[in-house]
């Protein structure tokens, strides 16, 4: 199929169409990217990130308890000692549920080996607490001991095994947005090349589609324009320039129908002077001739106003070649509507991955709380020891814990807002390619209606051809008077045969011209 062959309302079709279907995939492709990068997100927060939070808080909880077990060996006072061995198991109970929560999410072979441990630990740990709670109810003082040779260490053991899960949770986060960040990246670069590619090529559609018109029309329609009107008012002196080469253009069959006009209007011309000359010499017959004279200027005038049909058709065609051309503006401009669409996707994806990048800071923010919440609770318990019965130093350590844990709580509720934001984004992000594919419905819309303009011109092209009509049939029946006329004047015969011979050199130049309703003209 040559494409230079198809009429001009499927090129439009077609190379729109293209435009269209390189949007429709560019558009699928950035919503299978940004998914891809939204189920990274959305694993990250809330898998890996929710097993960190509870390794924190286990780890917490853990030196919390700890530091209580050395207060209660130090402690003589009963009501107060009974407070702090029901803390203590109350924080035992959360510790459980926090083991609980996490045994119950998916976990790879080196988390469940680590948690495994954990769990050993936390067993001996609360087995020799115990132990050593028994014995401080006959020797506190031997139970004291015991705690700091034995039950600390094994404490270290239990907080250090905890210590590696956390270690191990925020360097798989650390991978996962690496991940994350290079899919965004390679996604922006992805799109980049689609949007880029997708110009192009509409830039070459386009320009392709207007070499073609241009090169049936032979030049551009203003000028087509402007030449065809200054033929209608009968002005045959204007200048046709064609290419080279040029049989097939619009232009070039208007400068062939000038040329013919310019032919037939000499010879009619010259023959309307010969008639001048006969009748000067039938002036005698001029008054049988007046009533057919009347008929003729009746006829004369009716073809005039199909003169009129046929000037108010050929405008009707501009007008609707201007309607033609401002709809194709009107697509390109939805066209331009898909790509800001785009580039508003791309800005989406990148906010996502900025908070993305956000979360991971506040994780390092916990990490180092419960990091100086050990340090804080291992202070506090060598303090409690110094101090003996007063355990005054005790009690300003506990504030500090206290201050920390409302920290690790603030930073959590920030996680938890980030969260929803990169929820509102992927939203956001999923209406803009809605209304991206909504302008693709747009420019399918201008393309129809494109196609009626064109259907208007052909209509406007039938009613010229039935005003031309309408003048061959008045110059028939000028002829048929013409010849009545000259059977009145027989008293003139050598004037009469000489207006019959230009009589018929005139028909046979009106003939000349090519009418879709006459056939092939007559010679």
């Amino acid at each position: 199929m040559n494409f230079s062959n198809l009429r001009l309302g499927t090129r439009l079709a077609i190379g729109y169409s293209a435009v269209a279907a390189a949007l429709v995939a560019a558009i699928g492709i950035a919503a299978w990217r940004f998914g891809a990068v939204h189920e990274a997100v959305d694993f990250m927060v809330n898998d890996v990130m929710t097993k960190e939070r509870l390794v924190a808080a286990w780890a917490a909880n853990t030196n919390l308890n700890g530091a209580r077990t050395f207060m209660i060996l130090e402690m003589d006072n009963e009501s107060r000692l009974a407070r702090v061995q029901e803390l203590v198991r109350k924080t035992s109970t959360d510790i459980s549920a926090l083991q609980k929560q996490l045994e119950g999410h998916d976990k790879n072979a080196q988390e469940q080996e680590l948690l495994a441990r954990i769990a050993r630990a936390r067993n001996d740990y609360i087995n020799l607490r115990a132990a050593v709670f028994k014995q401080r109810e006959s020797d506190p003082d031997g139970a004291r001991e015991r705690a700091w040779r034995e039950l600390d260490p094994l404490l270290a053991g239990y907080v250090g095994s905890i210590r590696k899960l956390t270690e191990y949770e925020a360097a798989t986060t650390s991978d996962i947005r690496g991940d994350t960040a290079d899919l965004a990246s390679s996604s922006q670069r992805l799109l980049a090349l689609l949007g880029a590619a997708t110009l192009l090529s509409s830039a070459l559609i386009g320009a392709y589609i207007i070499r073609g018109t241009l090169r049936q029309l032979g030049g551009d329609p203003a000028d087509v324009k402007r030449i065809a009107n200054r033929i209608a008012v009968g002005d045959l002196a204007v200048g046709i320039v064609t290419r080279p080469g040029d049989t097939t253009s619009v232009m070039y069959a208007v400068r062939q129908m000038q040329d013919s006009f310019a032919r037939i209007v000499s010879q009619v011309r010259q023959g309307a002077m010969a008639l001048q000359s006969a009748s000067e010499e039938i002036a005698a017959g001029n008054g049988d001739l007046s009533a057919r004279t009347e008929a003729q200027t009746t006829a004369l005038e009716r073809t005039a106003a199909s003169v009129q049909r046929q000037a108010e058709a050929m405008r009707h065609h501009a007008a609707r070649a201007t309607s033609a051309s401002e709809l194709a503006s009107a697509a390109s401009v939805v066209a331009e509507r898909g790509g800001v669409a785009m580039a508003d996707a791309v800005r989406m994806m990148e906010t996502t991955q900025q908070s993305a990048l956000r979360i991971v800071d506040i994780i390092g923010v916990i990490d180092g709380i419960a990091f100086q919440t050990n340090i804080l609770a291992l202070n506090a318990a060598v303090e409690a020891a110094r101090a003996g019965e007063h355990g005054r130093g005790f009690a300003v350590v506990a504030s500090e814990v206290r201050a920390l844990a409302q920290r690790s709580a603030q930073a959590a509720g920030e996680i938890k807002r980030l969260i929803g934001a990169s929820v509102t984004n992927a939203e956001a992000g999923s209406m803009l390619i809605g209304q991206a594919g909504g302008t693709m419905r747009d420019v399918v819309a201008q393309i129809g209606r494109v196609r009626d303009a064109i259907g208007d011109l052909s209509q406007a092209s039938r009613e010229h051809a039935e005003g031309v009509e309408q003048v061959t049939f008045t110059v028939v029946q000028m002829d048929d008077a013409t010849q009545q006329n000259a059977a009145l004047v027989e008293q003139m015969a050598a004037a009469s045969e000489a207006l019959r011979e230009q009589a018929a050199r005139l028909a046979q130049s009106v003939d000349a011209f090519r009418l879709p309703v006459d056939g092939p003209a007559r010679r």
